[in-house]
């Protein structure tokens, strides 16, 4: 009888000990940044922290490239599938940390809990000069779309990505899209 293969200590293994209750922004008395213009909305990454991910430090390059010092006034969160919105300064936390959990477009309760929260927290927190949205696979864009309907204020980019994948993300012209519109959203409040 042939052995079962032990898994490579570098692989993952996936954790369900994490529930949407385990880390809930809108139960912890978060208190924005005054400081900050945009609201930035970045879907999760499997690498954590987020702000330590490819997808993420490919943004904040691209803007710092982009803005310079201006990328000090945006405020970026993250919008998790099993969470809803995670503030940077909560990306250390163990249960950001330790979850592991991808959205996928078939999970529509999911979808509708982390709407409904990202819903709440826009409404609650409703400070900055712009909230902006950046997401191409189809679960996190389809969040952010149901979102917007709700909220007017949030605007979801790309306007037209070619497809609702995550490649999209890193498309050079959807990218530019993004720093474009923050760069023209800062100059126009100066």
């Amino acid at each position: 009888m042939p052995q079962k293969s032990q898994p490579n200590r570098d692989e993952r293994i996936v954790s369900l000990n994490y529930t949407p209750d385990d880390f809930d922004i809108l139960k912890n008395g978060y208190q924005p940044s005054q400081d900050k213009r945009v609201l930035l909305i970045i879907p999760c990454s499997g690498g954590k922290p987020y702000s330590k991910s490819r997808s993420h430090r490919l943004i904040a390059e691209r803007l710092e490239q982009g803005l310079g010092e201006k990328t000090k006034l945006i405020q970026k969160v993250t919008l998790s599938g099993l969470y809803g919105i995670v503030p940077e300064e909560y990306e250390l936390e163990d249960a950001i940390l330790g979850y592991d959990f991808r959205l996928e477009r078939f999970n529509r309760e999911q979808i509708t809990l982390v709407t409904n929260r990202l819903v709440t927290f826009l409404e609650r927190y409703s400070k900055y000069d712009a909230y902006i949205g950046y997401a191409t696979s189809s679960a996190y864009r389809a969040v952010l779309e149901q979102a917007a309907k709700k909220v007017s204020c949030l605007q979801v980019l790309p306007v037209k990505p070619k497809t609702r994948r995550l490649t999209e993300f890193f498309r050079r012209e959807n990218i530019a899209e993004l720093v474009e519109r923050v760069s023209a959203i800062l100059d126009s409040g100066e």
